[in-house]
């Protein structure tokens, strides 16, 4: 077995997500469900990401991502179209002993999400 199945409390905690797309998305309904507080970075947001920020359900900062936005986090979700990008994020957030999930690249990742049937995105 390559992972331990854990169930993670990160109610009221900063959870960040790199990553403005569909996948970003649906992993931040799942962070939402677990009342963690989504910090997400992006450039720019999909239509149903814009939806949740306009709802004020995430903090967004519209840039590229920054190590320094590993403060304060208590798990780390890169959800990037740019390879380099989420390999960066996965190092800094290990050496800094922040769990981090890299989507779709278990080798980058120090816990892994199951698939979910059911998304909270808006339509």
């Amino acid at each position: 077995m390559d992972f331990l199945p854990i169930f993670f409390d990160i109610r009221g905690k900063v959870c960040l997500v790199v990553g403005g797309g569909d996948v970003a998305c649906r992993k931040i309904d799942l962070l939402l469900r677990a009342q963690g507080r989504v910090r997400l970075i992006a450039p720019e947001l999909c239509p149903n990401l814009h939806v949740l920020w306009d709802r004020g359900l995430v903090e967004h900062y519209a840039r590229p991502y920054q190590q320094q936005d590993l403060d304060d986090s208590a798990l780390v979700i890169a959800a990037t179209d740019d390879p380099a990008v989420n390999k960066l994020v996965s190092e800094q957030a290990k050496n800094l002993q922040i769990p981090v999930n890299v989507v779709d690249q278990p080798e980058l990742c120090s816990f892994i999400i199951p698939s979910i049937n059911f998304c909270l995105c808006p339509s």
